[in-house]
């Protein structure tokens, strides 16, 4: 039985957003809707080549009759066969075989061919190629063939993410427009990452008051990897002086960073004043100096050095 009242929202809507995808004759399809038949037929497939491989004989122990001695029984015979130093005496008649141990393989009825056609079927009616599932790719295969292939294949998947995305912006709409009602103090936003501004960390309903805001979500580049590779490119700057400190720390994503900047200027600021500044380093920087970290080492060198030949550490020093 569904509920219904009156809404206390503004924008007259109910506090949920839900993404019915695939949506087809008013039903909604999972994803795999289409590779049920082929992902049954793959557990059949597995659930029968088991059942192959524990009924088949392995290491079973053939001995005649006529070999085991009057003072020996088979299970004696099958103890002496299991030991790694064991000694079997044997009652052999001219022309009689000896016991003989046997390992019967797999039959092959085709069960791994019909394995590798039904997840071949299951790739093809996704379209999601080994290439866009990283498999590396065979001896003499072009990368731009290999990169085309992956292309082609987030072809198959744009729709998904397209209303993934559809339904990312739809969702933080809604959060946004409960925020204009509800949200009356001041309050700090967790955004991850360290391109967005200080101000944008902080609602102020003040100053959105009244205001028409239009909502659109993008797709961004402030991953770990993408860090990672300004960090490296920022601290090779660093090293061969193209930029200063300063701009290292203001641009780097290191977790040390702002604490390095502000201690870097409060010693200019002491130095500023006439004061002889500290030669203290701040404790985040010499912990990672200590753990090995080759930035943070640089880093000290760096600071030291550009403080040492700063014009106010020889005023201060005068």
């Amino acid at each position: 039985m569904l509920y219904e009242g009156e809404t206390p929202y503004d924008h007259q809507e109910h506090p949920y957003s839900i993404l019915p995808y695939p949506m087809l004759d008013n039903e909604v399809w999972g994803l795999i809707e289409d590779v049920i038949d082929q992902q049954r037929y793959i557990n059949r497939l597995i659930t029968l080549l088991d059942f192959i491989m524990g009924s088949a004989a392995k290491g079973v122990l053939l001995v005649p009759e006529s070999c085991i001695p009057d003072d020996m029984d088979i299970d004696d015979i099958a103890t002496q066969w299991s030991k790694f130093n064991g000694v079997i005496k044997l009652k052999l008649k001219p022309g009689a075989e000896i016991p003989r141990q046997i390992s019967a393989n797999i039959t092959n009825i085709g069960a791994h061919e019909m394995l590798g056609l039904q997840v071949k079927f299951m790739q093809e009616i996704f379209g999601s190629s080994p290439a866009i599932q990283g498999h590396q790719a065979g001896s003499g295969t072009p990368s731009s063939l290999y990169a085309q292939e992956a292309q082609n294949a987030t072809l198959n998947s744009k729709d998904i993410m397209d209303h993934f995305s559809w339904f990312i912006e739809h969702r933080d709409q809604k959060i946004l427009k409960v925020m204009l009602q509800y949200y009356n103090e001041e309050r700090y936003i967790n955004i991850a990452g360290a391109s967005y501004n200080k101000e944008a960390k902080i609602w102020r309903p003040d100053l959105i008051d009244d205001t028409e805001i239009d909502l659109q979500v993008t797709q961004g580049v402030d991953t770990p990897v993408y860090r990672q590779m300004i960090d490296d490119l920022l601290f090779k700057l660093l090293e061969g002086n193209f930029i200063d400190v300063d701009s290292f720390l203001e641009n780097t994503s290191l977790p040390f960073a702002d604490k390095v900047l502000e201690s870097i200027n409060m010693k200019r600021q002491q130095m500023q004043q006439g004061m002889m500044p500290g030669a203290d380093v701040p404790p985040e920087l010499l912990a990672e100096a200590q753990q090995g970290n080759p930035q943070a080492t640089q880093l000290i060198e760096q600071m030291m050095g550009q403080a040492k030949t700063s014009p106010e550490w020889n005023y201060g020093a005068n």
